[in-house]
């Protein structure tokens, strides 16, 4: 492989592994355009021997017809062949028809000829787009820059190599013969991609998908080219290229008829070979020496005139001259011009339009528009050669060749136009990928409107068009002016390009690159400090190095990020020392360099340098918070050892929503970590209590399983937000499986609490000691009120969620009749225990019978007030209990004194609501109102208030 790279080197850039992939390519475009060339004259010369030149218009129009029909059961007979072997065997298959055709030339059958010919046609067709296809499976977009230029010269090769067999052995073996050397240079193809696909590991069933994909439909061809004006013109013009190029050769085949002789096939073939080898070395040269540059100095325009000027050029000398040489010099220059400069300005006029449109137009205009151009300059040539026509002779053809050209150079005129209000237009859009583009280089026209594009004000259509510039290996044209631009990002684009380009005058623009080293973006300080090793021929370590004592914060830490990159250990060392000291200053100077460590750690490797980010997140300077986030977001699941600080940042009131998204980028394997935060009691209440919502943001069963397992939680806000989670989770996705038994245990749990809290302020009402306006009265009803939700939300999760939540509005809002209708389906829906439990709930009851109906269902009496407020004061929730000490207070009752102690020394300090509404009480029970407002210090109870 080595070996074969250097021997390759000189001609074109290719890899190791590329090497003998390319040289197997090379030899497959030249066996199988040698073949071709020497097919294509051998056709024209049996059918002008057996039918007569004068005809050949009838079997064009035929083929017109009958191609598209037979490409349809080629596609057929291809997707029934083995996937690996379609493309070779369909190769045999061609040589074993040349063999054939071979046989029956023996016999002189008549009808042989005319099928040859379109035989002929087809394997035009075939072994060229054969040939394409597997370059573009084996080859993607950057590697055809590379590499396509020197297989594609083996084509040419091919031209030249397959002619110059016909002329020579033609004599000696007779024109019939040249078939067994074309087959057998089929047979030879077949066994190259055979050998070729599985080498360059490129998915064969792509390259069979591709001969299969049947392409555009006429009708959504037709509408492409309704919808632009662009792609009309286009098809014109191609169009008109057609029709030419039929006239032209028309007219050889019956000069050649009239000079050699219809019975002398063997000198007709020597003659067309001659032709063709003199078309092969001319477009050659044309390709190598001059499409480019009269692309490049020259533009669009000219490039487009041409081919019509050559074709009114030929007709005149034609007609000025009746010797066999005039029609044979217009065909060289026609179709060495065709294939080598109009085929690369064909190319170019299809790029302003979308990436999407031109694969499709491309393939319409390509295919059908071709054919039906060819099939209409067949008809044509009937007209004018037939007897029954105008029945003129091969010179005078020349005057339709003058009418064609006429036509043809206007529309060439509004081709240019048209290309170039298209292609501002699209740079404004963007509707070029630069990455998709197989163009090497570029017409004038195109480099000066993207170089008009570089004074922009929109910083999208400058960095477009320094894109398209490079992709178009103009690149060399940013100008360093480009380093002054408003915009960080065209910036920064612009030191790559500058970095990228080899032109001589770059080492002149050294200092405005250094300039940009002090540039406040960031990126922009990194991509000069590559530029400056590009252009310097040095790595960007060793310029590096001397910046890491640069008074400038800002500079160091640029200079440390390079240096986080370089394979040196003094290197690492130093980089990873420098940004940890600019980390670890927290101060206002060196604000700005701790934002550029964040930004820049998103795109360094390494534990080492990306564990600073952990440091950054607790920045005091909410900038610099943020940006590290967004680092440790775009990192993603790379590395779980942000995982622990971005949980403890859900308590942080700013950060916590961007806290919980990185903590969801990284999906599923982060469940059983959060889990097992939320399980740790000795966990932040605020990080338990958002863990739920988080975790709801990634659907899946084991989320499902977590927060299940939390339904009992101590914490009664953590219970809230579970069931809250867990209704997210069954209306994101109605696949995942919630445990029914374990529900059905919480909804009789839910309602238990309910009707205890019922019978508690039923207790009270009932005693008539409670106003409904009072803070301990409207507490209670809101635990009740919110309870009912819960239970709601938790036959959610069992029943259909829709159908449950339509229940819960009509029986809270609904009229007497649909309420009625809603405790009906409920009644139905439910069973057993929960249906027990949940209906005296829902359903329209007077208030002491729901009451009554309760207090038989939890096992439970009508209590006095002293034991009922007894109860309350001792409630698990500290709302509960801090309202119904302050309502002891108010109403004096100090027989419950010593309980309000009892609560005050046994609660949890956490639940500090009831610790100040107790000392309160306390104090107003204890000391004399004077003596109590001197030593009362603290603010008033929160119940109070």
């Amino acid at each position: 492989m080595l070996l074969l790279q250097r021997v390759l080197s000189p001609v074109v850039e290719v890899r190791e592994e590329e090497s003998a992939g390319v040289l197997l390519m090379f030899a497959y475009s030249f066996l199988a355009m040698t073949a071709y060339n020497i097919l294509k004259p051998v056709t024209r010369s049996k059918f002008i021997s057996a039918l007569g030149a004068d005809n050949l218009p009838y079997v064009l129009l035929a083929a017109g017809l009958m191609i598209g029909v037979l490409m349809t059961g080629y596609s057929w007979l291809v997707a029934r062949l083995p996937r690996r072997g379609a493309l070779p065997i369909t190769q045999v298959g061609m040589a074993g028809l040349l063999f054939l055709f071979w046989g029956l030339f023996q016999t002189e059958t008549r009808w042989a000829s005319p099928a040859f010919y379109l035989l002929g046609l087809i394997l035009g067709v075939l072994l060229i787009s054969q040939f394409w296809t597997v370059a573009n499976i084996v080859y993607d977009p950057r590697q055809a820059k590379r590499v396509f230029g020197f297989i594609g010269g083996g084509a040419s090769l091919g031209g030249m190599a397959g002619s110059y067999i016909l002329q020579s052995f033609t004599p000696r073996l007779g024109t019939t013969n040249m078939l067994v050397i074309s087959g057998a240079m089929l047979l030879a193809c077949a066994v190259l991609v055979w050998h070729i696909l599985p080498k360059a590991h490129a998915d064969t069933a792509a390259a069979v998908a591709v001969q299969n994909d049947e392409g555009v439909s006429s009708a959504e061809g037709f509408a492409l080219l309704r919808s632009s004006t662009h792609l009309k013109i286009i098809a014109l013009v191609i169009s008109f290229a057609a029709v030419g190029a039929a006239i032209i050769e028309q007219q050889l085949n019956m000069a050649a008829e009239a000079a050699k002789g219809a019975n002398q096939t063997d000198a007709i073939t020597v003659f067309l070979a001659q032709i063709q080898l003199w078309t092969s070395t001319v477009g050659f040269v044309i390709q190598i020496w001059l499409t480019s540059r009269i692309h490049r100095y020259l533009g669009i325009g000219f490039a487009l005139m041409v081919l019509p000027v050559s074709l009114g050029a030929g007709a005149v000398v034609t007609l000025l001259n009746a010797a066999l040489w005039a029609p044979g010099l217009a065909r060289v220059l026609d179709q060495s011009l065709r294939y080598t400069v109009d085929k690369t300005t064909r190319e170019i006029l299809f790029l302003p339009l979308p990436g999407e449109v031109t694969l499709k137009a491309k393939s319409f205009v390509d295919v059908t528009v071709d054919r039906m151009a060819k099939a209409v300059g067949a008809l044509l040539l009937l007209v004018l050669v037939q007897p029954w026509g105008l029945n003129l002779d091969w010179q005078q053809l020349s005057y339709a060749s003058l009418a064609v050209m006429g036509l043809w150079f206007f529309m060439s005129v509004t081709a240019r136009r048209g290309y170039l209000h298209a292609f501002r237009q699209s740079i404004g859009r963007r509707d070029i990928d630069p990455a998709h583009v197989r163009l090497t280089g570029a017409d004038l026209s195109t480099v000066e409107t993207l170089v008009h594009e570089l004074a922009s004000p929109h910083p999208a259509r400058v960095i477009y068009a320094i894109d398209m510039l490079q992709t178009l290996g103009a690149g060399n044209l940013v100008t360093p002016l480009l380093l002054r631009h408003e915009s960080a990002q065209v910036r920064e684009r612009s030191l790559s390009a500058i970095g990228a380009t080899q032109h001589e005058n770059a080492a002149a623009w050294t200092p405005h690159v250094r300039h940009a080293l002090a540039d406040p973006d960031a990126s922009v300080r990194a991509a000069a400090l590559v530029a400056l090793g590009a252009i310097s021929h040095e790595d960007a370590a060793s310029l590096a190095r001397p910046m890491l004592a640069d008074p400038d914060p800002r500079i160091r830490a640029t200079a440390a990020v390079a240096l986080a990159s370089s394979s040196d250990p003094a290197d690492l060392d130093a980089a990873e020392a420098t940004l940890s000291t600019i980390v670890s200053d927290s101060t206002p100077a060196t604000q700005a360099a701790r934002h550029d460590v964040a930004a820049a750690l998103e795109h360094t490797g390494g534990a080492r340098f990306q564990r600073l980010l952990i440091v950054l997140l607790y920045d005091p300077a909410r900038e610099v918070a943020d940006r590290a986030m967004g680092s440790v977001r775009t990192l993603g699941s790379t590395d779980f050892m942000f995982v622990p600080t971005l949980v403890s940042l859900l308590r942080n009131r700013q950060l916590k929503g961007r806290a919980r998204d990185a903590l969801v980028s990284y999906g599923e394997p982060v469940i059983d970590s959060l889990a097992y935060f939320m399980a740790d009691p000795h966990e932040d209440e605020w990080v338990r209590r958002h863990l739920p919502s988080t975790l709801a943001a990634i659907p899946s069963q084991r989320t499902v399983d977590v927060l299940v397992g939390h339904l009992n939680d101590p914490d009664r806000f953590v219970r809230y937000k579970v069931v809250h989670a867990l209704t997210r989770l069954r209306r994101a996705d109605d696949r995942l499986r919630f445990p029914a038994d374990v529900l059905a245990r919480k909804v009789i749990e839910e309602c238990r609490q309910f009707f205890r809290y019922l019978s508690l302020h039923g207790n009270l009402s009932s005693a008539g000691v409670l106003p409904d306006d009072t803070l301990l009265a409207m507490a209670l009803q809101q635990k009740r009120s919110r309870g009912r939700q819960r239970i709601f939300h938790l036959l959610g999760l069992t029943y259909a969620a829709e159908d449950i939540a339509a229940a819960e509005w009509t029986l809270t809002h609904g009229e007497p009749r649909t309420r009625a209708s809603a405790s009906e389906y409920l009644d139905n829906l439910l069973t057993g225990q929960v249906r027990k439990m949940v209906l005296p709930v829902v359903e329209d009851l007077p208030e002491d019978e729901r009451v009554g109906r309760g207090n038989v269902l939890i096992g439970s009496r009508r209590r006095d007030v002293e034991d009922t407020l007894l109860h309350l004061i001792n409630d698990e929730d500290q709302v509960i209990s801090a309202c119904a000490i302050e309502w002891v207070r108010q109403q004096r009752r100090w027989n419950l004194a010593p309980d309000i102690e009892h609560v005050l020394a046994h609660r949890e300090a956490r639940d500090w609501f009831v610790f100040e509404a107790a000392s309160l009480a306390l104090a107003e029970h204890r000391l004399q109102p004077d003596h109590r407002r001197r030593a009362w210090i603290e603010p008033l109870p929160a119940v109070v208030l």
